[in-house]
């Protein structure tokens, strides 16, 4: 899925600056950004959200990409991504965009995840399916599924968050996106070793995975970050 989205992205990056329209090169530096981001370069999907921001003008795109900086930024642990991301979701909220608005509810789930506020998590994840369900967005459900497995875990509820787990793999299946089977299956392997229970065969589902997606790379240059990303995935089940 990498590649061809790259591609997709240097296409529109080449088409806006030919046709000088500044809304669509913010929006393929907000897709690079997006790309890097998710292989784990945070500092490379940082510099693509910048420029985002710094082109975008007043469109809303720019709002997107200052709202995804922050949230890299935070993901780093660098605490000056907070007043970016801050900024965009009152600058969202004013100018009445609610996808903006809404993905910032997903990227702060993810933080307070990610952060171990679970009591913060728990508070939203509710409200954040039922949003997810009402604009008709199964990745976000997903997420929704992810959140409460992690949940799940820490309140003990082993055999819940496993199902949970379970059917985020199918999930992620159905709609195509393998990023979303791993990290469930990820997931599944630290609760499947918590039970002294092999986690052979969930490696070898990710394994399988991980080079449909390497095949998918295609000729963009994406290697030594795709190198990384498919190392950290690995290590989680050794």
């Amino acid at each position: 899925e990498f590649g061809p989205a790259w591609e997709s992205a240097q296409q529109a990056l080449a088409l806006g600056i030919k046709d000088e329209h500044s809304d669509i090169v913010a929006s393929a530096y907000r897709a690079c950004g997006d790309i890097y981001r998710q292989l784990g370069a945070f500092d490379l999907a940082v510099n693509m959200y910048k420029r985002g921001v710094e082109i975008g003008g007043q469109h809303y795109v720019a709002i997107d990409n200052l709202m995804r900086m922050g949230f890299t930024l935070l993901q780093k642990g660098e605490s000056i991504g907070e007043s970016y991301f801050q900024q965009a979701i009152r600058r969202a909220a004013d100018l009445h965009i609610g996808m903006i608005s809404f993905h910032g509810r997903s990227n702060a789930l993810m933080l307070q995840l990610g952060q171990k506020d679970f009591a913060g998590a728990a508070a939203q994840v509710e409200a954040f399916r039922e949003e997810a369900m009402a604009r008709g967005w199964k990745l976000s459900l997903v997420l929704a599924d992810y959140a409460e497995a992690v949940l799940a875990q820490e309140r003990g509820e082993e055999s819940e968050a496993e199902m949970r787990c379970r059917n985020m793999v199918q999930t992620g299946r159905a709609i195509g996106c393998p990023r979303a089977e791993l990290r469930a299956l990820a997931l599944l392997a630290r609760l499947m070793r918590a039970r002294g229970r092999p986690t052979g065969d969930l490696e070898e589902h990710a394994v399988t995975l991980l080079g449909q997606m390497e095949a998918g790379l295609g000729n963009a240059p994406l290697q030594e970050a795709w190198e990384a990303y498919r190392a950290s995935v690995l290590a989680i089940f050794h």
